[in-house]
């Protein structure tokens, strides 16, 4: 009896799907339809570019102005490039004057259109332990993805970094992040990544320092208009 049963719902099934086709069966999948911050919309790749035009580099950087940005010394190599282009775009900006705060920051200005998201620097030093995000930008990504560390204790022998604000971070950086600004969980600038940690041993994985910007410059960044008469006079 089981077995007439067996053939007897086979039949049906085959017949079923004769008439009915094969039933489809709809997959969900979820996607984040979460809208970017405004610190990942105000972090850029920035790609730095010799006299001759020809590509140096890749790092990231914050938006602060309408023509005005946060990034590593280092990237720019202490105003060695005149020029640079913004999320891989074939327009070039130049470099209208730099500012350096002896941290490993920049601010560099820029003439070209203008930003149309960028960031209020609230420079804050966080403590240990405390939850940090960057949005570093090494793989060209627009908005770039956030990356969550923590902050921890760092051992200077010599504490010449320790004593000019040097802040270290559990933040899985690669290179093309350096100069991404690094927020607490108010949203607050913490650092900019200035290297990474390659010590197997430790769970430091970026270094960033604390800011040291007058609020002179800072409010110029914020209302440079991209001109030569809207640099700041000497």
């Amino acid at each position: 009896m089981k077995r007439l049963d067996f053939y007897y719902f086979l039949t049906l099934g085959l017949i079923l799907l004769a008439l009915f086709g094969v039933p489809h069966f709809k997959h969900h999948t979820k996607h984040s339809t979460a809208a970017p911050t405004k610190e990942q919309l105000a972090s850029h790749m920035i790609t730095l570019l010799n006299p001759e035009g020809e590509e140096q580099g890749v790092c990231t950087a914050t938006a602060i102005g309408p023509h005005a940005i946060l990034t590593a010394e280092h990237c720019d190599k202490g105003g060695k490039y005149p020029s640079l282009l913004l999320d891989r775009s074939t327009e070039p900006h130049n470099v209208m004057a730099s500012v350096y705060d002896g941290r490993d920051h920049v601010i560099l200005l820029l003439d070209g259109a203008p930003f149309e998201r960028y960031e209020t620097i609230i420079s804050a030093t966080d403590s240990i332990y405390k939850i940090v995000v960057l949005y570093g930008d090494g793989h060209g990504e627009y908005p770039p993805v956030a990356k969550y560390g923590t902050i921890v204790s760092c051992e200077d022998p010599s504490d010449i970094d320790a004593y000019a604000g040097q802040i270290c971070f559990t933040l899985p950086v690669i290179p093309g992040d350096s100069g991404s600004a690094i927020y607490n969980t108010k949203g607050e600038v913490v650092g900019v990544v200035t290297y990474q940690y390659t010590d197997e041993d430790s769970n430091i994985k970026a270094i960033g320092f604390a800011l040291d910007f007058p609020q002179l410059i800072l409010d110029t960044a914020y209302t440079f208009d991209g001109t030569e008469e809207g640099l700041p006079k000497p």
